[in-house]
């Protein structure tokens, strides 16, 4: 298969030595009873779109290998190699020497192993033309099962590789042996293989197959053919060989989308409401869906051609101004363009005028580009597209191709009288997916699977995607699987479980520490994200934006059984997001049709309906991850939500008890006062002014001393869990914690256990558990105490932001003062010394500068480096125990948490 084998394998290029040997090995009598001169065919994958269109996913070959119209070919030929299976297939027989390969047939598949990369296909009993089928006519090839590879044995591919000009090709080599790759054996031979060589057919000097070419392993000095060792497909062979075609649901008639196709090309016109194009014979209708797309290529590579050339409407919303429709193309259509370096040059194509983007620096004026796309509004609702590949960069023919794009060009004629008619192909009713909008007043293209709908405007709006699920992206995981893998550094009030019709599914909305289009899989439909430019459609400044994105993951399937996901995306200003996800989330419960599963439950969740948006307006040099710290602080009432945060703040003993003991046990205390402030704690009743002030010698009107708030908080939990040491010294302490988990301590270390089990259960829930961590405060300044001057402030030692259990050296300028004049005084008794000068009152005059140094030094000592109000914050949340604020938290107690299975109310 073309797509596949390019995928899997790199490959110098060779020149083919074309020739029919194998022909002349098969009897003569057999070739004259038979329609088709190799029994290699070419075999063409379709994928049906939601059952209205198709696209071709590849191409390779295949081999006839019994008159009951049986073909085998490589797995990969039959899917896109992702686990996306073809639901068509075109079969094609070459009938003359040298020419293109006839398909007038179809095929269904039989069976398929993906590991052993092989699939069984049946020729279908009825041709394109509706005429039955007589399986005799075609020439067969014989699988040899007893054949044993030897070195030096002949071997020939037969095969249509894309560099075969679309013929069947025939290249010679010498057997060297076999290697085994993922447990099967291959042949391999110098044979030259190529893209769609695959699935075709290895042949001895019997002309019998002795394998399936299947890839090649190459370099700039040359390569190998591997062919499947056709006895490691006798199993699956007899196996399956004799099995019937079952009935199968059509969904899409490709027999008759086929029979079209080749009509067009044998008329070389296209008419249908759209347009008229006429085109020459050196070219060909690859793909067409009436009134909506064409798809012309040339047959074979020419120097003076259009490689390929396609012609789409598309939907808009209705839009009457040309400002908007370049603001729409621009923002979603696909097609970039930078109006700095870039301008918009009209071209008259099939009566309408177009426009195409060139550099503004072009000389030839866009007429060396190699592709080049042409757009114009058809209608209020609709726009066309044309986009044209031809080698315009060839200097020698360039003038050349230019008439040729011309001479093309000018057999297109667009109809514009059925402009109303047309629109009806824009519609979302999907039944092979059991899939429907019950109304069409918005942009729909069930083409792609796409459907959107603006509000208001053309920057915020929803849109759905369908995309097929694949091996990549999470085909055969559960909704589970899927919601954790993709959602896993997600914070929890940013994500949720959905079911729509009992369909599950996730939303995730846009979460500080993932900003909307970084932490999305890379194989998602995510164009629709549109950050580049901050201009509306009439050129004004936008809002500040968010998004949310809804995923559905299981349970939408069509009649091949291929499942899908169904995307949608909301974009809206931060002022709109809630009302808008309100009014999706209705839609979504009333104008969509998803066909029910399970109990057919819808569950929906409107993220920022809940969500506490921070009125604080002094924290622009804070990033947003400390800001979502302080929301989920303000959320659990630890933190009032008001204009000033003031994070600088140095506090007092009596601002951060009440605080501490809320965020630490979840006790409300509005002030730490004589009988103001009793609460039961680990079934004890605790005083807190008594234990505060009078056990612990706490001064509440002094300011907290940040280098030890840390052995504070190691006091209060070792007293109140009843733990008895000769003194609460940091070395006492430092020496308990080394020695905790020794025998003399095991009385202790019970008493920690049992008190940590009556406050927090089995354990705590902790940020990492919601997906998320503590941040950094920005400071430019910090508050220092002296006993003299009471709070002075000093720069902060760096402009980078500082760990909030992180300590920073007390040195001011009051400290370097001292230090420069003490070392001046010292010079100076020096200098007086050696000016000979009476040694008394030299001695004099420095003893009473030191006593003042030594005092002002004393002062010094005893100032301190304050807990300011960020400090605590952060500190709380370092140690938090969500459970005892989360009623739904703290059921998890018991069990392993999950992050993405958490969703804070």
């Amino acid at each position: 298969m073309k797509k596949k084998f390019m995928q899997k394998t790199s490959y110098a290029l060779f020149i083919i030595v074309f020739s029919f040997g194998l022909f002349s090995c098969l009897p003569l009598k057999a070739q004259e009873q038979t329609i088709n001169i190799s029994p290699v065919v070419q075999l063409i994958s379709y994928r049906s779109i939601f059952g209205k269109h198709v696209e071709m996913l590849g191409w390779g070959s295949a081999s006839i290998i019994n008159k009951e119209g049986m073909i085998i070919s490589n797995n990969h030929v039959v899917d896109d190699g992702k686990g996306k299976l073809a639901t068509a297939f075109s079969v094609c027989l070459t009938k003359e020497k040298g020419k293109r390969p006839v398909c007038d047939y179809t095929a269904t598949l039989i069976s398929r192993d993906d590991k052993l990369d092989v699939a069984l296909l049946k020729i279908d009993p009825q041709d394109i033309n509706g005429q039955k089928v007589d399986y005799s006519q075609f020439l067969t090839i014989e699988p040899d099962f007893n054949y044993v590879p030897k070195t030096q044995d002949e071997a020939v591919l037969i095969g249509y590789p894309w560099i075969g000009a679309d013929t069947i090709s025939e290249t010679k080599g010498i057997i060297s042996g076999v290697m085994e790759y993922n447990d099967y054996q291959y042949i391999k031979t110098d044979a030259l293989i190529a893209g769609g060589n695959s699935g075709g057919a290895m042949i001895n000097s019997a002309g019998k197959l002795i394998g399936i070419p299947t890839f090649s392993i190459s370099d700039w000095e040359g390569g190998m053919a591997y062919g499947l060792y056709i006895k490691e497909a006798q199993k699956f062979i007899e196996e399956n060989i004799n099995k019937q075609i079952e009935s199968k649901t059509i969904i899409f008639d490709f027999p008759n989308y086929q029979k079209n196709i080749d009509q067009i090309n044998k008329n070389q016109a296209v008419t249908d409401d759209l347009f008229n194009f006429n085109f020459d014979s050196k070219y060909e209708i690859k793909n067409y869906i009436a009134n909506r797309y064409a798809q012309l290529s040339t047959k074979k590579m020419q120097d003076i051609a259009i490689n390929n050339l396609t012609i789409e409407l598309l939907p808009l919303p209705t839009i009457t101004n040309n400002k908007h429709f370049l603001y729409y193309v621009n923002k979603y259509g696909g097609y970039f363009y930078d109006e700095q370096s870039q301008k918009l040059v009209e071209k008259k194509i099939g009566g309408l005028t177009f426009y195409t983007p060139i550099y503004k620096n072009d000389v030839s004026q866009g007429n060396t580009n190699w592709s080049n796309f042409y757009f114009t509004q058809f209608s209020p609702n609709s726009w066309l597209v044309i986009n044209l590949e031809a080698p315009t960069w060839d200097e020698k023919n360039n003038e050349k191709i230019k008439k040729e794009i011309e001479d093309v060009l000018a057999k297109i004629s667009f109809k514009s009288e059925k402009k109303d008619v047309l629109l009806k192909n824009f519609n979302f009713d999907l039944p092979a997916l059991g899939l429907k909008i019950q109304e069409d007043s918005m942009v729909s293209n069930d083409r792609t699977g796409s459907y959107q709908q603006f509000f208001n405007n053309l920057y915020e709006s929803f849109r759905f995607d369908l995309q097929q699920k694949d091996i990549y992206n999470g085909k055969g995981k559960t909704a589970q699987e899927i919601y954790k893998t993709e959602t896993q550094d997600i914070n929890s009030e940013y994500k949720s479980l959905i079911t729509l019709n009992g369909h599950k599914g996730y939303i995730v909305c846009d979460s500080p520490n993932n900003l909307f289009g970084n932490y999305y899989p890379s194989y998602g439909p995510y164009s629709y994200n549109y950050y580049g430019d901050n201009s509306d459609e009439n050129g004004l400044v936008m809002p500040e934006m968010k998004n949310c994105y809804l995923r559905i993951t299981d349970g939408i399937y069509d009649q091949n059984k291929e499942e899908y996901f169904l995307n949608i995306i909301i974009k809206a200003s931060k002022n709109n997001i809630s009302k808008y996800l309100t009014e999706l989330n209705n839609f979504l419960t009333n104008k969509l049709e998803l066909a029910p599963i399970s109990q057919g439950e819808t569950k929906l969740v409107n993220i920022y309906k809940d969500l506490i948006v921070l009125q604080y307006n002094d924290l622009e040099d804070q990033n947003q991850e400390y800001k979502e710290n302080l929301r989920l602080l303000i959320k659990y009432k630890l933190l009032k939500n008001e204009k000033k945060f003031i994070g600088e703040k140095p506090m007092k003993w009596q601002e951060v008890l009440p605080l501490y003991l809320k965020a630490t046990y979840n006790i409300d205390c509005a002030k730490i006062a004589p009988k103001k402030c009793q609460s039961i704690l680990a079934g004890n009743t605790v005083d807190w002014y008594d234990f505060f002030v009078n056990k612990m010698k706490i001064k509440l009107t002094s300011y907290v001393p940040k280098n030890k708030f840390d052995t504070f908080k190691k006091v209060v939990y070792y007293r109140l869990a009843g733990v008895n040491l000769k003194d609460w010294s940091d070395k006492t302490l430092a020496q308990f914690e080394a020695t905790l988990n020794e025998e003399k301590n095991i009385e202790n270390l019970d008493k920690t256990k049992i008190f940590d089990n009556a406050i927090y259960g089995k354990r705590k829930i902790t940020l990492s558990d919601i997906g998320m961590n503590t941040s950094y405060f920005f400071s430019f300044q910090d508050p220092i105490f002296s006993p003299k001057k009471g709070i002075i402030w000093q720069k902060s030692l760096n402009d980078q932001a500082q760990d909030f259990n992180q300590e920073q050296p007390f040195l001011d300028s009051e400290t370097k003062n001292l230090q420069k004049r003490r070392q001046n005084n010292e010079d100076n008794l020096d200098k007086c010394f050696k000016d000979k000068n009476d040694a008394s009152s030299c001695l004099i005059k420095f003893m009473k500068e030191s006593v003042k140094i030594n005092k002002k030094e004393k002062e010094m000592e005893n100032s301190y480096s304050v807990l300011t109000k960020a400090n605590l914050y952060m500190n709380f949340l370092n140690n938090i125990d969500l459970g005892l604020f989360n009623s739904e938290l703290s059921k998890k107690k018991d069990v392993v948490i999950e992050t993405t299975e958490i969703k804070l109310e």
